[in-house]
């Protein structure tokens, strides 16, 4: 509740405070009320109950259908620094195809995206966006057609997404979304961190019926759009080895 000298200023401070106004872990209305102080018959005032049939509310958000395996929302480079009093950086296990999925959408590398295990989420959008699927292999139907992997896809309000299984190499695949999911910051980051129940909306991987919400203030006008620069992902893997006390008498001794 808002006191002004006049309508229209209590009408700005109204929205304001609406906007200023966060509330994560639960779907609430505030998306609803912020959209009827914009809307015009509230703004000219003498609006009643049965107009609000010609509203018409369009939000921001994704609803989660079905969650897949493991599905979380990370950042990039995740919550650093904390290490020292036992809090991990969290973020995406596979930082490169985040990172590259988000260029693809026009976000900034750091912005918030899925990231998803072994099977992925069945997801329908409320509103037209554009998404980018990265990663290990995976199978993406937009309306049960396929949509390829490695680009910039639209998506209309109604659109359902189903990401289907790991099908060759690697076990993750990331989902960036035009603006980002909106997601507070717990110290510094957005990256899930569910062992510590803190991070991302919800504090865990999604649920069905979860709904995610897409900062709209961090949409670019055009997506970069450029040549495909994903990563090859094989069985083979070159690791470096230092030698170190583990291997010296002193420390580790095996009979043969």
């Amino acid at each position: 509740m808002v006191h002004a000298a006049d309508r229209e200023q209590a009408i700005f401070l109204l929205e304001k405070a609406l906007s200023e106004t966060k509330i994560s872990g639960i779907e609430t209305n505030l998306r609803y009320l912020s959209g009827i102080v914009k809307w015009q018959p509230y703004l000219n005032g003498g609006v009643a109950m049965r107009d609000m049939a010609d509203f018409s509310y369009q939000p921001n958000t994704i609803d989660v259908i079905s969650a897949g395996t493991m599905t979380t929302v990370q950042d990039w480079p995740g919550r650093v620094g904390y290490w020292e009093v036992g809090v991990p950086p969290s973020g995406p296990f596979d930082s490169l195809s985040l990172r590259r999925a988000n260029d693809l959408v026009g976000n900034d590398e750091g912005v918030a995206g899925l990231e998803i295990t072994m099977t992925g989420p069945t997801l329908r959008f409320n509103i037209a966006t554009r998404i980018a699927v990265v990663g290990a292999a995976v199978l993406i139907l937009k309306n049960g057609g396929p949509v390829c992997m490695n680009e910039c896809i639209d998506v209309e309000p109604g659109d359902l997404l189903k990401i289907g299984r790991i099908e060759s190499s690697g076990a993750r695949a990331y989902l960036a979304i035009a603006g980002g999911i909106e997601s507070p910051l717990y110290l510094g980051s957005c990256a899930t961190f569910t062992l510590g129940k803190f991070g991302g909306p919800f504090g865990r991987a999604l649920l069905p019926g979860d709904v995610l919400g897409i900062d709209h203030h961090n949409v670019s006008s055009a997506s970069k759009k450029g040549e495909d620069q994903s990563l090859c992902l094989t069985h083979d893997w070159k690791i470096g080895v230092l030698y170190g006390p583990h291997g010296a008498p002193d420390f580790f001794w095996m009979k043969i």
